[in-house]
């Protein structure tokens, strides 16, 4: 008896062993265009740019941009904008034909989010949801 145990349990091993395994194993393909797909689902990113002159008083514009990740405000004014630049360009000393004035010490100046800007805008990177506001004025 010991020895049909033994020779049904070599059996059963053998027969174990010898077993196919038909599970095959896919990897996910992922080709462009499902990475397109996802880009395009992506949330566009997007600012409010105000220009005013006379303290705030006057709105001249008020517009909605898009842009993309990583871009600074000088590349999206002059993307949306008819800018003039000074020093190097990095500082915006004309937006759609209203230039700075030298003479009457008539600037264009911006804060961000209500808050007056540190940086230049060759420095600020937007970001989603920003308030731009531009005003011509003149310092004294």
């Amino acid at each position: 008896m010991r020895l049909w145990f033994s020779i049904l349990f070599a059996v059963m091993l053998t027969l174990t062993g010898c077993g196919a395994n038909n599970e095959t194993v896919e990897e996910p393909v992922q080709d462009e265009s499902s990475e397109e797909g996802q880009e395009e689902g992506l949330e566009e990113l997007s600012a409010t740019v105000v220009l005013s002159e006379e303290d705030h008083e006057n709105i001249l514009s008020e517009d909605t941009v898009t842009f993309e990740q990583g871009q600074t405000l000088m590349e999206v004014m002059d993307e949306n904008y008819e800018i003039t630049t000074a020093y190097e360009g990095a500082f915006i000393s004309g937006i759609n034909g209203i230039e700075a004035d030298d003479e009457t010490s008539s600037y264009w100046l911006y804060t961000i989010n209500g808050e007056e800007a540190l940086v230049g805008a060759t420095e600020y990177e937007l970001e989603h949801g920003d308030l731009i506001h531009f005003h011509y004025d003149s310092i004294e």
